[in-house]
């Protein structure tokens, strides 16, 4: 975002099929989305994974960390 930092940001997850040629099954979709101080919004990042689980929301939160 342009100078000004993000003062909130937002992750929602949706679910889908996924399929793949080694997986068929439910899928999640995470993505980030960061707002600032006049309203705009930026998406920060997305990431698909095979489960909501733990570790995938892990990585998320340690990514958006170290993107700083």
């Amino acid at each position: 975002m342009n100078t000004e930092r993000e003062i909130f940001f937002h992750i929602h997850r949706c679910s889908f099929y996924l399929s793949e040629k080694k997986y068929s099954g439910k899928g999640a979709l995470h993505i980030a989305l960061g707002i600032d101080l006049v309203g705009k919004n930026e998406i920060l990042g997305f990431w698909i994974n095979k489960t909501e689980s733990s570790s995938s929301w892990k990585l998320i939160i340690n990514y958006l960390n170290e993107s700083e």
